[in-house]
């Protein structure tokens, strides 16, 4: 049975996944803060009363925003955290994720063509990377791991494992043709007997003959000497 080492992602990945969560919450806290300033300040709109200090409805858009777009937002993004997987087991990778539907990749060494670490500047500040892994005629990367904490180790681990993998893979071959080589030489030596039986049989029967012809030359010649 394969040996297995399941990994989960680093938590600061989490921040990466919901930055856009974070740029989304402010462009839209900005504009709707502008439309109340300038247009609502003096309104009555759900909450927002013109009695109330502008200050506090420009807060409380904010909270509103926040329960609205960040929460789930969070919520799915730790779902999601939760739900991702990598597994080094002795012949694959295996790489989980999904919250509805869960999506399994399964790569064999094997087929691995190349591994890379991608870092952008906010992943180079939280200390974390991406393994991007490239298989035989894939034309879109087979598996990306994000937000791993160390991703030049797992590379070093995939690589170790590729290397295994190969080895034992030629060592099959030459197992297999070992075996083919042994197989091929009895089939020779079995020929070989074969074709030594028929000439020996061959020689005895043709010895067999010779005596046979000498003893009906020596009977005729008998014959011959009696009625002379």
């Amino acid at each position: 049975m394969a040996e297995l080492e399941t990994y989960r992602l680093s938590p600061k990945v989490k921040l990466l996944w919901f930055a856009p969560y974070i740029s989304g919450i402010v462009i839209l806290w900005l504009i709707l803060s502008a439309v109340y300033l300038t247009v609502l300040s003096d309104k009555s709109v759900l909450w927002l009363k013109p009695e109330l200090p502008k200050y506090l409805g420009v807060i409380s858009l904010l909270l509103v925003i926040l329960i609205i777009v960040g929460l789930p937002g969070y919520l799915w993004v730790n779902a999601y955290y939760k739900s991702f997987t990598y597994t080094l087991t002795d012949t694959e990778i295996v790489i989980k994720n999904g919250i509805f539907k869960i999506n399994r990749i399964t790569i064999p060494y094997d087929s691995i063509e190349n591994t890379a670490v991608k870092r952008d500047f906010v992943a180079q500040l939280l200390g974390i990377g991406t393994v991007v892994i490239d298989t035989a005629g894939g034309d879109e990367k087979e598996g990306i791991i994000p937000g791993v904490t160390d991703p030049d180790q797992v590379v070093e681990d995939i690589i170790a494992h590729i290397k295994e993998v190969r080895g034992s893979g030629e060592m099959r071959q030459r197992e297999t043709m070992n075996e083919l080589l042994r197989d091929i030489k009895n089939e020779l030596v079995d020929i070989k007997k074969l074709v030594s039986e028929n000439i020996e049989r061959l020689s005895k029967k043709k010895r067999r003959k010779k005596k046979d012809e000498s003893f009906e030359d020596i009977m005729k010649k008998t014959l011959s000497k009696r009625k002379d």
